[in-house]
């Protein structure tokens, strides 16, 4: 990668430069504002560091663990795990005539599940819990999605145009989100640094596709 090592090092480390937060925990000449931001704050130590109260906001989703195909008849049911695979099944074989068989689905994943189905040509009764707790899940994760998109805009607005889109930069990175985001806001020419930053842009792009 172009630049030196030093470089690298303070493009790692704008997350203390002016950081209010930051400055507020460690002491000016700490030694950990001289570690490399990935070694010191990571997205496990992230939500470790969140109050109880806010640190559910990121937990996984949880499946139910009884999910009935017709919820009416309460009969053919699968049960999962809290990841979303299937333990064991019953009565499967006897609601799809055969189609498909309760040993089929054990260690599926709850989405193959329902592919399965529609490669068979059954259909799920509109209220069936097995697709309203994938809908449940997905809700859960786009809810957390929006919650760290905010984060990363307000993380934008409170760095300003050369640090904002630097930090935004390393969130996005670490969180998964989309590295474009902070691109947007890289248009100062008379910033020195723009040209490794573009670089480091360039470099996560090729490591994503």
């Amino acid at each position: 990668m172009p630049g030196s090592g030093q470089e690298q090092i303070n493009i790692n480390n704008i997350m203390f430069k002016n950081n209010p937060y930051i400055n507020e925990l460690l002491d000016e000449n700490s030694d950990a504002k001289e570690l490399d931001w990935n070694d010191f704050y990571n997205t496990r130590v992230f939500i470790k560091s969140l109050p109880a109260v806010e640190r559910c906001y990121f937990a996984k989703p949880r499946y139910k663990n009884i999910v009935y195909l017709n919820p009416k008849s309460q009969v053919a049911h699968l049960h999962l795990t809290k990841n979303g695979f299937v333990e064991m099944t019953e009565d499967v074989t006897g609601y799809t005539h055969g189609v498909i068989k309760d040993k089929e689905l054990k260690g599926l994943n709850v989405r193959n599940v329902v592919k399965l189905f529609e490669e068979k040509g059954i259909k799920l009764p509109e209220n069936n819990e097995l697709e309203a707790t994938i809908q449940a899940a997905d809700k859960w994760i786009q809810q957390k999605q929006g919650i760290l998109d905010c984060a990363m805009y307000k993380i934008i607005e409170r760095g300003g145009n050369r640090i904002g889109p630097r930090r935004a930069f390393l969130f996005a990175k670490e969180f998964g989100r989309s590295i474009d985001v902070p691109m947007m806001y890289t248009v100062d020419r008379s910033d020195p640094g723009l040209r490794l930053f573009m670089n480091e842009y360039i470099k996560a792009g090729v490591l994503n596709i």
